[in-house]
């Protein structure tokens, strides 16, 4: 039977979970199960170190399990799964048209068939160089990395996974926003509201423009978090101003705005944000660096997980990890897509600035 497209990552999800029972058929409510599929497909184990990522040829035994699926009793939406397109990323994927093919055209029978991408606006822990676009309070200038990462999304995926979904996101603003001068750590001052406000929907306007599907805009990555690397601090005051100046200019546009873009751990920080003007946000993005999924439950507006990244432990370690929180766990807690941190590193964790390694590969 043919799934719809939106089906597919929590039928995928699903059937990951319970692959340990055997043999999964997916079937409507009312039909018959499914035949054994006729092509092979891909299995990995957290406690068997030789499944990992084997293919298995079709099978032919008894069905050990059967997901049955309820379109008439519909949960929460799917928007898909994906990672961030960093600098780093742009920089191995623009020389690995093959690489670009597996992680985002559907069609493709072993590929990973990714619909999202997290696009930074600003330079990240995973830059080599520090950057921003520029900006003279009317007009916003993106940076030549920007323009790279813009036309690898136009040029290159939007032609494989034309139901592509881009969320964009600056880790920083510009020196002169800050309480410190620098793109690395400190504080958003509350003078610079406006103008910053601006800003964000004057890049998400170029960017959809550019012909990059921009769907959504975060307002700032971590705003938690002030650290060595290409980040900024934002109060909860400051992140519902923001949003009041930004959300209704991206509503008119067509676009959503994403609340807070920080852990699980974070949750009072969404209900006070959320609470200050519920209007302003279409949904609330979260990080795996704290907390527990069901912290994102019961939310004003759907959640989603936006970043994880494992970077210590074994394979299988992370693989069961994953599995639990980023999967079983999110979904029951709401959480409507996935978005992993890079796309795409080098053997060493980047290109990135070598200053910044406190930052995650």
């Amino acid at each position: 039977m043919q799934v719809p497209r939106h089906w597919r990552a929590v039928v995928g999800i699903c059937c990951l979970v319970l692959a340990g029972a055997g043999v999964v058929v997916l079937r409507p409510e009312g039909e018959q199960p499914a035949p054994a599929a006729e092509r092979g497909f891909w299995v990995s184990s957290p406690t068997e170190p030789g499944r990992r990522l084997l293919r298995e040829e079709p099978s032919t035994a008894a069905t050990d399990a059967v997901l049955t699926v309820r379109p008439d009793q519909p949960g929460q939406v799917w928007r898909g799964t994906g990672a961030a397109l960093t600098d780093a990323s742009v920089a191995m994927l623009g020389e690995a048209p093959d690489a670009v093919t597996a992680l985002f055209d559907p069609a493709a029978e072993d590929g990973a068939r990714l619909n999202l991408v997290r696009l930074p606006l600003t330079a990240t822990d995973m830059s080599p160089t520090p950057w921003t676009w520029g900006w003279d309070g009317s007009t916003a200038s993106p940076s030549g990395q920007a323009v790279a990462a813009a036309d690898l999304v136009r040029d290159d995926l939007v032609p494989l996974a034309h139901d592509l979904q881009v969320v964009a996101v600056p880790w920083t603003a510009p020196v002169w926003m800050k309480d410190n001068r620098s793109l690395r750590g400190g504080a958003f001052l509350d003078t610079e509201t406006a103008s910053y406000g601006r800003l964000l929907v004057a890049q998400a306007t170029w960017l959809t423009g550019h012909g990059v599907p921009v769907t959504a805009l975060s307002l700032g990555n971590e705003p938690g978090l002030s650290a060595d690397y290409p980040s900024m601090s934002l109060t909860d005051a400051q992140l519902a101003a923001l949003g009041a100046a930004v959300g209704p200019a991206l509503h008119d546009r067509g676009l959503e705005l994403w609340a807070v873009d920080h852990n699980w751990s974070d949750r009072a920080r969404y209900d006070a944000v959320l609470g200050a003007d519920p209007a302003a946000f279409d949904a609330a993005a979260f990080h795996c660096y704290g907390g527990s999924p069901d912290q994102m439950a019961g939310l004003a507006v759907p959640p989603i997980v936006t970043e994880c990244t494992g970077t210590t432990g074994s394979w299988e370690g992370a693989f069961t990890w994953d599995a639990k929180h980023l999967v079983a766990q999110s979904l029951a807690a709401g959480s409507t897509g996935l978005l992993m941190w890079n796309l795409a590193t080098d053997g060493a964790g980047g290109p990135r600035d070598e200053a910044s390694r406190a930052g995650c590969p």
